[in-house]
């Protein structure tokens, strides 16, 4: 059998908890309702959270918890508390951007599996050494990865001890890991994504110097359903569906599909799509085509989503024909009906979402579909609609009733025990159950009676035992031997079967449970790390110039996004570079090269890229040896990039909705593009 990753699927409320569990999710990921990315998800209360726990790990399903906002000092206590919550709660992992809270977890709360979030902006495997010292046993790479790049990075991972986690499905950032400015800058409520608020302004329309309007920033969705051979064979570990603002529908049917070939790769060692699955994940959410992002290398222009930055659906026909309804009213209101010329395996029905459009992309309607009747061969009427259609309009379904019912009527996921049960006369019947790695044992309460009448049978026993009907399993093998002619009550056998799957629950929510500080131990803490008076963290002015192109004068800077052209030079030029350097240090803006030039002697200063938002982020590399020089730009509001993106943008300048216009620069070594 073959080894497959780990599936990893969103949960931004408990109708999403149970569809992704229910979907064959073997991992889920969801926030509290404090420091994490998705604010604006429904997220879970403490309460909420501890049952959400329990649920999926009654069900084999392992739990991460989303603490991945950068924290200010005044949040730290909150933040340390707050996961010293979740670690005894029995949460599998902690995703963490923060590295001030890092920290403090790695050192003290070490039993806390810490997951670096993709907001940590690391891409290169030179970094991989650094932060397993620094506590993660996971990294999640930037998107930006090409199949080769992540190779090489799956397998430095597993050198160093730990695993990796990469984005399979959903929507894609433009700008390195998340890395963003514009929702914070350009948004009048000051929304940042790094500190879960993100409005997504790459979603809008920008204007070229030429003045032509276009959504130059909106990728498409992400789907890599037809690579999971090859991110099977490469050893990458987890695959992560992105989605905790989606729908309970949109996780059903997304985890499902990918459950089902990931199953099939294991049995077959190959996978054959079925053309009905792509378009259910069209269906349910994609912004046109799918792209397989920078997997394949830089997709350019074929990463954007077009003419549109939301949910297109799938097309369904043209409209061949529209009659005129009149209604009810003081002044009688005018609907309309659209015959429609199905596409070959289309169609709409009532309850689904349409969109009519102009061959030029206007939207004429939107509208659930509240009449439809076949109208002769592969035609449908549709309606009643408010604007009137015209012939040769594109009708798009938007939304498909039938398979978000389909979706949301999911069966529960159960997992199977094994039983056997013995039971001999003159003693206590004895059963043991076994799922998943976890034995239980019961002990009847009395001992089994010599039959008078009528025996029990061992197939009565075991169809009672199999009876699991309210409990998160089924039977799976049952073994049943009895010895002589015994009789066994009923009641018995099932109060056995009770208790034998309260234990089996009892073992898998205890399972991953560990123990936190008491009271008194994070009080020493928060007068150990956070009880001091804090001074503001400000720049250090220094004359920086681009590596590349440094002689000697100032102090050479590695980029934020060193990826490419910039972390080819220094491979091959590295020796050279820290002996030119030595003097002057060198100012590093994404931890990928801190270790080397460490070792090598060479002073290093951590610039912005690093985000460094609070003195226990200065700490921790301090305590590397790193001296801070450029603090996080969430402590910024003028003269920042507010963008970094590999997708060429091919302009000097755009100008946004409300006529500011944003200079665009090359990084200096020609494959970054810088949006300020």
């Amino acid at each position: 059998m073959r080894r497959i990753p780990e599936l990893l699927a969103p949960a931004g409320g408990r109708r999403q908890l149970q569809a992704a569990v229910n979907s064959g999710a073997d991992a889920v990921y969801m926030g509290g309702s404090l420091f994490n990315a998705r604010i604006k998800a429904d997220n879970f209360t403490e309460k909420e959270l501890r049952e959400a726990v329990d649920f999926a790990h009654e069900r084999g399903v392992k739990v991460y918890i989303t603490v991945n906002t950068l924290i200010r000092d005044d949040e730290l206590e909150a933040a340390f508390r707050y996961v010293n919550g979740l670690c005894e709660m029995g949460v599998d992992a902690v995703i963490v951007q923060d590295m001030g809270l890092a920290r403090l977890i790695h050192k003290y709360l070490p039993q806390m599996p810490m997951h670096l979030s993709t907001q940590g902006t690391v891409y290169s495997s030179h970094a991989v050494g650094l932060m397993r010292k620094l506590g993660f046993s996971r990294i999640v790479p930037a998107r930006e990865l090409t199949r080769e790049e992540l190779q090489i990075f799956t397998d430095k991972c597993h050198e160093e001890g730990c695993s990796v986690e990469v984005f399979v499905h959903g929507a894609m950032c433009m700008c390195y890991s998340g890395q963003c400015h514009m929702s914070r800058i350009l948004g009048k409520n000051r929304r940042s994504g790094n500190r879960g608020l993100c409005a997504q302004p790459c979603r809008l329309a920008y204007t070229d110097p030429e003045g032509r309007e276009s959504y130059m920033l909106s990728p498409q969705d992400m789907c890599l359903l037809d690579r999971l051979p090859e991110l099977c064979s490469m050893g990458v570990d987890s695959l992560k569906i992105e989605g905790r603002l989606k729908s309970a529908e949109y996780v059903a049917v997304v985890t499902s599909v990918y459950r089902k070939y990931l199953d099939e790769y294991r049995l077959r060692g190959e996978i054959d799509i079925a053309d009905e699955d792509m378009r259910k994940l069209r269906q349910i959410y994609s912004r046109g085509e799918f792209t397989t992002g920078y997997f394949d290398g830089n997709p350019g222009e074929a990463l954007l989503s077009g003419s549109s930055p939301k949910h297109r659906g799938l097309e369904a026909g043209r409209v061949t024909g529209v009659k005129e309804l009149r209604r009810g009213g003081k002044n009688g209101s005018r609907r309309w009906l659209a015959e429609m010329k199905c596409l070959p395996g289309m169609s709409a029905a009532r309850g689904d979402g349409v969109e009519i459009r102009r061959p030029d992309g206007h939207i004429v309607t939107d509208n659930l579909v509240t009449y439809a009747e076949p109208a002769g061969r592969e035609c449908v009427v549709l309606g009643d609609f408010r604007e009137k259609p015209a012939k040769g309009d594109i009708v798009w379904k938007i939304s498909d009733s039938r398979l978000n019912d389909e979706a949301a009527a999911g069966a529960e996921k159960k997992s199977p025990v094994e039983m056997s049960f013995e039971g001999r006369a003159g003693e206590r019947p004895v059963l043991e159950g076994r799922c998943v790695g976890i034995a239980v044992t019961v002990t009847g309460d009395r001992p089994c009676e010599k039959a008078l009448k009528k025996a029990t049978s061992e197939d009565e026993v075991a169809e009672r035992l199999s009876k699991l009907g309210g409990t998160p399993f089924i039977a799976g093998d049952v073994r049943v031997s009895l010895t002589g002619d015994v009789a066994i009550p009923a009641a018995g056998i099932n109060a056995m079967r009770r208790e034998m799957t309260e234990k089996l629950l009892e073992e898998r929510r205890r399972a991953p449970k560990r123990a936190g500080l008491e009271e008194k131990s994070i009080e020493a803490v928060v007068a150990a790390e956070l009880g001091e008076e804090l001074k503001p963290l400000r720049d250090k002015e220094l004359h920086k110039v681009p590596l590349e192109e440094f002689r000697g004068e100032g102090t050479p800077y590695v980029l934020n996004v060193s990826k490419g052209a910039l972390d080819r030079y220094i491979e091959e030029n590295f020796e050279r570079i820290a002996d030119e350097v030595r003097e002057s240090g060198i100012i590093l803006g994404n931890p990928g090269w801190i270790e080397e030039f460490l070792e090598a002697g060479v002073k290093v200063y951590g610039d912005y890229g690093l985000n460094v938002y609070n003195e226990q982020a200065r700490r921790l590399f301090e305590e590397l040896g790193v001296e801070i020089i450029g603090y996080s730009h969430e402590l910024r509001d003028e003269g920042i990039p507010l963008m970094i993106t590999e997708h060429p943008v091919p302009y000097p300048q755009i100008r946004d909705r409300k006529g500011v216009v944003h200079k665009v620069v090359k990084s200096p070594s020609g494959d970054k593009y810088i949006i300020y």
